[in-house]
């Protein structure tokens, strides 16, 4: 019977099987290796494990839009930005219409000020370049509190001695965000044949790239059979991120915000 392991935040948890791999917290994103397989791999990508994610293999239709609906949403559909536009307009005539001093004047006076459109494209910009930062600031607020999902570590392909030692061992970080790292900080525990632990190594690996990897050489061990791997910091002045485990998270929105 096949055998899993698995990472977590906690490091590599197992051996499991497929049975007891259905009572875990696992997802479609965790990574996974068994024997045999050539490295670490989403738990979602490997095909005995599918059945474990009926709803990602099942995606839910798209619904019906009839021709008239959908002509009349698209109608009816303003943006947000061209409300804001709206909006500038309406109090900009409202205030060029109602400056004192000008009653009785004709407002067909040449010489009568008329509204100013760079004023109104530039608010136009301003409005654009809000909502922009809004949504930018969402974003790295989820990646923040979630970072689990985006950031993930794993051991490489390392060699095992017959007798127990480790060697040729890296840490490899995997970097889903849309921003760089700076750096990332790894604790890894060489655990021995008995499931005891050997010794613990830190490891930092620099500038992983947005949607990329990086990796740095862990030092070899005499002693050990396996490895587990446990991020301890991680710092991102793009996304203004600072992740250790002494800082506190509870009643707190964003913790992990941090000014560069």
């Amino acid at each position: 019977m096949t055998q899993y392991f698995i990472q977590t935040r906690a490091g590599q948890e197992g051996p499991f099987t497929i049975e007891e791999l259905s009572k875990t917290a696992i997802d479609s994103d965790t990574l996974v290796w068994f024997k045999g397989s050539n490295d670490w791999a989403p738990a979602g990508k490997i095909e005995a494990l599918k059945s474990l994610f009926p709803s990602a293999a099942s995606p839910a239709p798209e619904p019906v839009v009839t021709p008239e609906y959908d002509g009349l949403k698209r109608k009816f559909s303003v943006s947000l930005l061209q409300w804001a536009g709206i909006g500038v307009l309406v109090i900009s005539a409202f205030i060029y219409f109602a400056r004192p001093g000008d009653t009785g004047k004709s407002r067909s006076n040449p010489s009568s000020p008329v509204i100013d459109s760079a004023a109104i494209l530039a608010a136009e910009a301003a409005a654009e370049k809000k909502m922009a930062r809004s949504e930018l600031a969402e974003k790295n607020l989820n990646y923040r509190n979630n970072w689990v999902r985006f950031i993930k570590v794993n051991a490489g392909n390392f060699k095992t001695n017959t007798f127990g030692g480790i060697y040729q061992l890296e840490a490899v970080v995997q970097n889903q965000t849309e921003y760089p790292l700076d750096e990332v900080t790894i604790a890894i525990s060489y655990i021995k044949e008995n499931g005891g632990t050997h010794k613990i190594e830190n490891v930092t690996v620099y500038n992983v790239p947005a949607h990329g990897n990086a990796s740095a050489p862990a030092a070899d061990s005499n002693r050990g059979k396996s490895v587990s791997l446990e991020i301890t910091k991680i710092r991102s002045r793009r996304m203004n991120f600072l992740y250790s485990p002494d800082i506190a998270v509870e009643g707190r929105n964003d913790p992990y915000y941090k000014v560069n």
